[in-house]
């Protein structure tokens, strides 16, 4: 949240200036608002109220705009946790092959034939042994 609130102060400040000197796409001006407005009164509020003391609770609503470091965060966790539970509990390598222009049309024959050896690894893993 601190870091959305610098951002916010930023935006505030410096915004209206430079969007007015250069000509910016709606979609960047859209952000911008959006970015500017997070967790305010502009984007509306929930009350909520203590039923023991009737303390009550203003809750300001998020702009949930996927570049705001506060509303993205969560969903950028989620995302890490999703591809971590992907990789495999064991050390490993990703290999990226680039081949050559002139021989690119054999490259699916030669990856074939580099994959039949490595294919016994993958139907019995070795992590389980």
């Amino acid at each position: 949240m601190v870091g959305n609130l610098f951002l916010q102060n930023i935006l505030r400040a410096y915004f209206p200036g430079y969007s007015s000197k250069h000509g910016l796409p709606l979609k960047h001006l859209k952000a911008a608002d959006a970015l500017m407005s997070c967790r305010t009164e502009e984007q509306g509020h929930s009350l909520y109220v203590c039923p023991e003391d009737n303390t009550p609770l203003q809750i300001n609503h998020s702009c949930r705009h996927r570049s705001c470091p506060a509303c993205a965060a969560r969903k950028q966790a989620q995302w890490l946790n999703q591809q971590q539970q992907k990789l495999l509990p064991c050390g490993h390598s990703h290999m990226v092959f680039t081949l050559p222009t002139n021989i690119n049309c054999f490259g699916n024959t030669i990856l074939r034939g580099l994959a039949r050896p490595y294919s016994g690894l993958v139907r019995r893993p070795c992590w389980n042994c």
